[in-house]
């Protein structure tokens, strides 16, 4: 995981320019989100869209527009999407924040509830805990 940010400047270094490698942890999907240093064309970015990375996998190159004025009224696309979880809301990136609405409706753990239970130590949920 230390490598992504290394990794993915090598790679995509040779089409534009990186400014900042943001890397991304879901689960078992690694992926990473980059700030360019002057914006991509859209040739360009179609033309990232083909490649394969490592000679196998696909990328998913999409331009963020960081502060456009048009996603202040848009509900976050990853929010909206399949996994309801926008990393960078959720974490408050200083770097690079998602600048979509993140509505409290929309995000599964809204309503969630959490009850503390009292473990003793000598148990054996307290070994689990404390080994």
């Amino acid at each position: 995981d230390s490598e992504i940010p290394k990794d993915v400047a090598d790679f995509l270094g040779t089409h534009v320019s990186i400014e900042k490698v943001f890397p991304e942890h879901e689960s078992l999907r690694r992926a990473a989100r980059v700030k360019l240093k002057k914006p991509a064309s859209r040739e360009t970015v179609r033309g990232l869209n083909q490649l394969r990375y490592h000679n196998k996998y696909r990328l998913c190159v999409d331009d963020c527009q960081p502060k456009n004025p048009a996603h202040t009224n848009t509900v976050c696309p990853r929010l909206s999407g399949a996994n309801k979880f926008c990393r960078w809301a959720n974490i408050g990136f200083v770097d690079s924040p998602c600048d979509y609405l993140h509505p409290a409706e929309l995000c599964p753990t809204n309503a969630a509830t959490y009850e503390l239970t009292n473990v003793p130590l000598d148990s054996a949920k307290g070994d689990e805990i404390v080994p």
